[in-house]
């Protein structure tokens, strides 16, 4: 039996948790790594914020296996494509992601962060985009991620050149969203996060991240898109949520949500 390389974990409140367990190659990502998201991804709708996380002390994740390359056939799928049907389904569920960040995030293990919808590092966090000096190159969907957060000129800067990033110069960059000095409180602030994520209306919070995502890959003009769209609204304005956050506002409480 092939043994797992993600591990699920219930937080409570709506909050899953889940750390890639491949630290003796700094949680390097894999076919079977990645099949394996896609099929939590797509498993747990009723989930309300994702925390991701690599397993020990070295790295959040040093990007896809290169030793798996040299048994690569022409044949097959190439290795980003693997990469971008993981990381599309992170983007395509309803609830938010926050990628708890400690040691190197490197190449697509970077793309793995970007995918999510914050990032929360200590000091240790350390940022690169490698494929320029390893004869790779990156997808456009790759670069649109990291450009997405930094601008297209930091994000040239960072795959024509390949140069670590540092923790702090990634939050001054927009990078990262949050930085703690120790890997405790990286990971409080991250939790605590995901909590506030989970708090929220889901059908709004979903529907506002398809529109994300919908501007990100340039389909809003779109017309079934914009139909979409419209649909989620629909949902969401018409929903008992809606209903329970204006009750809530008025009586000066805290709303409950259910996701209906």
């Amino acid at each position: 039996m092939t043994q797992s390389q993600l591990l699920r974990e219930d937080l409570g409140e709506g909050v899953c948790r889940l750390t890639l367990l491949n630290a003796r190659q700094r949680n390097a990502l894999t076919a079977a790594l990645l099949g394996e998201l896609v099929e939590t991804f797509s498993s747990f709708p009723e989930v309300r914020a994702w925390l991701l996380r690599g397993e020990g002390e070295r790295a959040f994740s040093a990007g896809y296996n290169l030793e798996s390359l040299r048994h690569y056939e022409v044949q097959e799928p190439l290795p980003d494509e693997l990469v971008n049907e993981a990381l599309c389904a992170i983007e395509a569920h309803p609830a938010p992601s926050v990628a708890l960040i400690h040691g190197f995030a490197y190449g697509a293990g970077l793309e793995l962060a970007a995918a999510c919808d914050f990032r929360i590092s200590d000091t240790s966090g350390l940022f690169c985009m490698p494929p320029a000096r390893l004869g790779l190159a990156y997808p456009l969907w790759g670069i649109r991620r990291l450009a997405d957060l930094v601008g297209m000129g930091r994000a040239r800067w960072m795959f024509l050149t390949g140069e670590e990033v540092e923790a702090a110069e990634a939050l001054e960059w927009g990078l990262i969203n949050g930085l703690e000095e120790s890997v405790e409180g990286a990971r409080e602030q991250a939790e605590g996060l995901c909590r506030k994520l989970a708090a929220g209306a889901p059908l709004a919070i979903g529907g506002m991240r398809e529109s994300m995502r919908a501007y990100s890959t340039g389909r809003q003009t779109d017309v079934l898109t914009q139909e979409r769209l419209r649909e989620s609204r629909r949902l969401a304005y018409n929903s008992e949520d809606t209903r329970e956050g204006r009750a809530a506002f008025l009586e000066k409480r805290a709303p409950r949500f259910r996701g209906c």
